[in-house]
């Protein structure tokens, strides 16, 4: 039996470095797919919990002072707010409120009234991402004036 001399290849033994880039490479582009699809739920997510916290506050806001509250939605403009629309939301989200036909200012502004009893004029809110076709929903209930973001 001979010797083998170290310029001898027994078999394959280890990667060749295309064959490392081109692994790395995939790993690159898995991790930018996930985290722009992370990046834009949290988009929604974020303005959710937004959306919730104005009308959670509204609401605290009418029962301290003792006078309603209004919640107003401009769709055209994307933008909300309590008593005057000043919080935009993304861009790549799409909004719809569903609230009392007296509180309509316009075709696209809507609002959400709280009364210093702690109820409210109720209604419904849907946020939709423009790359998913299925909405979350906050729920406003009319008695308790309670919102809820319902998954």
């Amino acid at each position: 039996m001979r010797p083998i001399s170290p310029t001898e290849r027994v078999g394959d033994t280890g990667l060749t470095l295309l064959e490392l880039l081109v692994s790395l490479t995939v790993v690159m582009l898995m991790i930018a797919a996930i985290s722009g699809f992370i990046a834009r739920t949290s988009d929604r997510d974020t303005t959710l919990r937004d959306i919730v916290g104005t009308l959670r506050l509204a609401r605290t806001e009418a029962i301290a002072v003792g006078k309603e509250k209004d919640v107003i939605f401009d769709l055209s403009a994307q933008r909300y707010g309590i008593d005057a629309p000043d919080i935009a939301f993304a861009n790549d989200l799409t909004i719809a409120v569903e609230s009392a036909r007296e509180l309509r200012r316009t075709d696209t502004g809507q609002v959400i009234r709280f009364f210093p009893d702690g109820s409210s004029s109720g209604g419904r809110i849907l946020v939709t991402h423009k790359m998913r076709n299925r909405p979350q929903v906050i729920d406003i209930n009319w008695l308790t004036g309670v919102a809820r973001h319902a998954p």
